[in-house]
């Protein structure tokens, strides 16, 4: 009987020490519609927009939306100071009424209105120090302002695979697991607002020259950094220079493709993400040889490969706690709490472990009673 429950007890560990979740990449799917039912997800990747324009100069324009931008930056340093005051005034009588709860929805409103002004005030004042740039060089004979000017646009699905992960759930073991997506369709933990977040600046210059044919001009071009070169700028900005490198050691299998490394299997234990390296952008103004870099930044981004597994392991008798946090489908997090199966058994009263395992011991037996 021991011999028999011991076999028992191993099975049981054995069947039940698998991943949670298994992903199946939908090429995988074939006629079997029930194998990609679950939560669908794609690995991500981010593209950048160039943005290359040439205005003219106008002295008296510029002065004017100086002045105009400079009234409007004095409206709201008074709607700050305002806004500031109002929050202090607020917070205090919350301290004497704490429950209430208008007051405290007032103060949230008041702060999120405060951050917005914030924000508006220093990009005006960003724009104001450019005009000011601009009005010296039309002072000094410029009649034309060319600017180039790289922006990370938000993570998007690569749509050349799809995955679909499905949580597998064991009756002799307890998990805390919970996995999601955005609107986007990437693993996500956080909460998303309901708008995309705004481009993000990489590198950006602006130069004032003198033409004989200044007319206003704009050319944009979305790529992926990743896969394919620095775009070549159209004739007008002939004198930058856009670089895009890799940065990596020498004989290094960070660029090596998912693609590869994946191939032969459509199954896997876990989630896949895909993994952050960095890039170094640089942008020139280049008149003369030699020509160096004036600006210059390292950016993070998922790359075609390799592309990582997040295994779900989880074992019979014990719970599991599963401590992964995703942004935009790049893991930012990966931890697990799971105690000793051997040392948790031990904690299970005698008599229900004796109940759990006699049933399929007896069972067992039966087969070797004589008829």
């Amino acid at each position: 009987m021991k011999l028999s429950q011991s076999l028992v007890l191993s099975c049981c560990i054995l069947l039940t020490a698998c991943s949670t979740i298994k992903t199946t990449r939908n090429d995988g799917c074939g006629s079997d519609v029930s194998s990609c039912t679950g939560l669908t997800y794609f690995l991500p990747l981010k593209r950048v927009l160039l943005t290359a324009t040439r205005t003219p100069l106008d002295l008296q324009m510029l002065t004017k939306e100086l002045q105009a931008a400079n009234t409007e930056r004095s409206n709201l340093v008074a709607t700050i100071t305002s806004l500031q005051g109002g929050i202090k005034e607020k917070e205090a009588i919350l301290e004497q009424f704490s429950q209430d709860a208008s007051i405290k929805n007032s103060i949230v409103v008041s702060k999120v209105s405060l951050q917005l002004a914030v924000k508006k005030e220093q990009n005006l004042a960003v724009n104001m120090e450019k005009m000011r740039q601009e009005i010296a060089a039309a002072m000094s004979g410029k009649n034309c302002a060319d600017k180039i000017s790289l922006r990370l646009l938000p993570a998007e699905p690569d749509q050349s695979y799809r995955y679909t992960a499905k949580i597998r759930h064991w009756i002799v073991r307890s998990e805390d697991l919970s996995i999601s997506t955005n609107v986007r369709g990437l693993l996500n933990t956080d909460t998303e607002t309901a708008s995309l977040p705004a481009p993000s600046a990489i590198v950006a210059m602006t130069r004032a020259i003198t033409s004989s044919e200044c007319q206003a001009f704009k050319h944009e071009q979305v790529f992926n950094p990743t896969v394919t070169a620095a775009p070549q700028l159209p004739k007008p900005f002939d004198p930058f220079v856009l670089g895009i490198d890799a940065v990596e050691e020498k004989g290094s299998e960070a660029s090596r493709g998912d693609r590869e490394l994946l191939a032969g299997t459509d199954h896997f234990n876990g989630l896949l993400y895909r993994r952050s390296l960095p890039y170094l952008f640089t942008l020139a103004h280049c008149v003369k040889q030699p020509c160096e870099a004036e600006q210059a930044a390292v950016v993070m981004l998922p790359n075609d490969g390799p592309v990582g597994i997040v295994p779900f392991n989880a074992s019979a008798f014990v719970k599991t706690y599963h401590d992964v946090e995703f942004q935009d489908g790049v893991l930012t997090r990966w931890g697990t709490d799971r105690p000793a199966e051997l040392t948790e058994i031990i904690k299970i009263p005698i008599e229900l472990l004796n109940a759990l395992l006699s049933a399929p011991a007896t069972f067992i037996s039966s087969f070797r009673a004589t008829p």
